[in-house]
Order: structure tokens, then sequence, then C-alpha cells
């Protein structure tokens, strides 16, 4: 799952750049720069872990993240 996105990221930089080249300024480099170093690793080990667990486990994981996250916005809500 994760190779397709990074792979879907890329082609949705290279049809942007193709339909507005304007948007690639210094600004942009600069945060690519940046999000690259830690971007790949993440994604590398995230395709590791999920090689690793089994599928109860992810959904495990995915149901408990999806908690914490709704948690989070309830309590952004509420403040």
């Amino acid at each position: 799952m994760q190779p397709f996105v990074l792979v879907l990221q890329f082609v949705s930089l290279v049809t942007n750049g193709i339909q507005h080249p304007n948007n690639f300024g210094a600004g942009f480099w600069i945060m690519l720069a940046l999000t690259v170093p830690v971007v790949l690793p993440c994604t590398l080990t995230g395709v590791w872990l999920y090689q690793r667990i089994s599928e109860m486990e992810f959904k495990r994981a995915c149901f408990i993240l999806l908690g914490v996250s709704g948690v989070g916005l309830l309590v952004k809500a509420l403040t």
C-alpha cells in the first residue's frame, strides 16, 4: 500500500509541474528537501512493519489509531 501511495504522490508532482510550473519555486524545493529525509525512512519502516505483523494485529493497530484520532477531534471540538 505505501509504495503505491508514494508512486501516486510522485506522479501528482510531475503532473502538477507540467500544468502549473510556477508552483515549483524556491519554497517548494526547500520544503521537499526538509520532508523527504523524514518521509522516506518512515515509509520504509511502515512497509517493514506491515510485512511482519498479522492481519489481526494490523486491524487492531488501525482501530487504536482511529480511536485516538477520534478522541483528539472531540477534544479539539470542545476547546
